[in-house]
């Protein structure tokens, strides 16, 4: 029983906090990223083969590489396009000199490390093909780690389904104006100093705030049944004109279960509304929604 009314509590803060819908909407945001690394076993082939005076580019192209050599940054060139008579440059290329090679290659001058004091660089990265300029050349980088990627998208699915199946167990307690049923009335009575506890909505007037398990006292009148807030500031006051239907029932409380009413009712404004009340030990308060509580409109 507590664990219902904890859930329930969590569920309504959960709903009504401007942070938790933030951080609910970073997190399911960051669980859809984890699932765009996602990759097959075949999707792309991370082995490093070694790249030497032998290796063919056009052979190894969209293939992971380790070579060494000797850049030659005094010969760096852009590429350049002609677009409306303007001259753009583009990417900028360094040639790499393999010990024996016919012709250099081209390595894309983009997180290009330093040579070593033997004056060689080691260059790990995938073959890429090029335009007309640059038929192909090296773009530096690791390979990435795939399982690791599959286990990160792994994670992401388990949380985005957690928070997705979070958000439908709160929007479904909402429905149910975060009072949890616990079976059917109990003729038992409940604690003696608890009286009427209103869960729902406060109406138009109050910005349809909702409220759960707030203390209300009853006062039935000849055309309405009203509820006023006994302990909240600034006060407040449910309407209840034109009751349409009362479905009894017990409901999880933090006094323990006690025996309510899910109402359909139309307010001071004529607005079909819904809400649960649930009523304590307190002897007039259950006299008062007797026949609610017992599932007769009156």
């Amino acid at each position: 029983m507590n664990v219902l009314n904890d859930i329930s509590e969590l569920a309504y803060r959960a709903r009504h906090s401007r942070l938790v819908q933030v951080t609910f909407v970073i997190a399911l945001g960051a669980c859809v990223a984890l699932l765009t690394l996602a990759r097959g076993d075949r999707w792309e082939d991370t082995t490093i083969v070694p790249f030497d005076s032998d290796s063919s580019p056009i052979a190894l192209l969209n293939r992971y590489v380790r070579v060494s050599g000797v850049l030659l940054p005094e010969r760096a060139f852009h590429t350049q396009a002609d677009i409306g008579g303007l001259k753009l440059s583009g990417a900028r290329y360094i040639p790499l000199v393999v010990e024996e090679a016919q012709d250099p290659l081209l390595v894309l001058d983009k997180d290009v490390p330093p040579p070593g004091p033997d004056g060689e660089v080691r260059l790990v990265g995938k073959i890429q093909e090029g335009g007309l300029q640059v038929p192909y050349y090296l773009e530096v980088g690791q390979p990435p780690n795939i399982p690791l990627q599959n286990a990160l998208a792994h994670i992401g699915l388990v949380g985005g389904a957690l928070l997705i199946a979070g958000a439908l167990i709160a929007w479904l307690l909402g429905r149910a104006d975060y009072a949890v049923a616990v079976g059917q009335p109990t003729a038992g009575l409940a604690p003696a100093g608890v009286g009427a506890l209103w869960f729902g909505s406060l109406g138009a007037q109050f910005g349809h705030a909702v409220v759960r398990q707030a203390p209300v006292i009853v006062t039935r009148t000849r055309d309405e049944v009203r509820l006023d807030s006994s302990t909240s500031r600034p006060h407040w006051r449910v309407h209840i004109r034109d009751v349409r239907s009362v479905r009894p029932t017990c409901v999880a409380t933090s006094y323990g279960p006690l025996p309510a009413a899910r109402i359909e009712f139309q307010d001071e404004r004529g607005l079909l509304r819904r809400g649960t009340i649930a009523v304590g030990g307190d002897l007039p308060a259950r006299n008062e929604l007797h026949a609610w509580l017992s599932g007769r409109i009156h």
